[in-house]
């Protein structure tokens, strides 16, 4: 027994090292290769300009201080608007990787950073109207031979995000399809798309504008109707886009049903509440 206490303290060390590998690797699963870019790149850009200004290496990082204790001063942690590494700014930057699966620094890394971005994003309020479309594909075979209508939101295939309500109306006689959103400005953002195929099984729509190069296809048998756009321009303001988009349509409560559950998880992972308030909350 001795002995095998003897051999299991020899190797404790490589069993801490071993499960703090493990809890980084579950860290950096839990992000988007898009994020981890972004991560990088915020630590890229600190550490260019550390090596080159002393004074400016400090407001960079006082900047990302400040934001950082806003953020968590109002998601309950208690920190002051110091732009320091204070005591209290320290600690509550350590609990907040502690909550996230974050290596225990105190330190304001790029991993750090994009994920007080991406709860700050998922924890405000709703930007959504109250009500969105529930998914609706004309079937009516006599109606759908000269007219087509759909409804719901655009869910982005790559990153998941969605649009505000979606309203398609295709006709044989204009050889039209129409694409209204409606987002949270007044007026509409209306596409027009001109028919290219008409089918009994599908209808296939194309529309040029300044970037892309944008097609509608809608299957009548799987019910789908997907949206691909492809950069045609790489210049001006156009470089900095993707070379490709697709959304495919899809039923708008449900989304919103998905986007209240996500919200409310980040609420529970993000703010440190009071033992009374997790109380009410449960």
């Amino acid at each position: 027994m001795i002995e095998h206490l003897s051999s299991l303290t020899s190797r404790l060390p490589l069993v801490v090292v071993f499960c703090a590998v493990l809890a980084q690797a579950a860290a950096n699963n839990s992000f988007t290769p898009q994020e981890r870019v972004n991560a990088k790149a915020i630590e890229t850009d600190l550490a260019k300009q550390c090596q080159t200004n002393r004074d400016e290496c400090r407001r960079a990082y006082a900047i990302l201080l400040l934001e950082a204790q806003r953020r968590l001063a109002e998601w309950g942690y208690g920190t002051r608007f110091t732009a320091e590494a204070d005591a209290e700014t320290t600690a509550a930057i350590r609990l907040y990787q502690r909550r996230n699966d974050l290596p225990e620094t105190g330190k304001l890394d790029g991993l750090t950073v994009v994920r007080m971005e991406a709860d700050e994003k998922a924890v405000a309020p709703s930007l959504f109207p109250d009500s969105l479309p529930p998914f609706y594909f004309s079937e009516n075979p006599a109606y759908d031979m000269s007219f087509f209508r759909a409804r719901g939101v655009f869910r982005d295939t790559s990153t998941g995000q969605t649009s505000g309500p979606i309203q398609i109306e295709c006709s044989a006689e204009w050889h039209l399809c129409l694409e209204e959103e409606s987002s949270t400005s007044i007026i509409p953002l209306v596409a027009t798309m001109e028919i290219k195929e008409w089918t009994t099984d599908h209808i296939v729509a194309q529309e040029v504008a300044a970037c892309y190069t944008n097609h509608l296809r809608i299957e009548r048998g799987s019910k789908t109707v997907v949206h691909t756009s492809i950069k045609t321009r790489n210049d001006g303001p156009c470089a900095a886009l993707p070379s490709l988009a697709s959304e495919q349509l899809v039923d708008g409560i449900k989304v919103q049903i998905q986007l209240s559950e996500v919200r409310a998880a980040a609420v529970r992972r993000v703010k440190l509440f009071s033992g009374s308030a997790k109380s009410q909350m449960e």
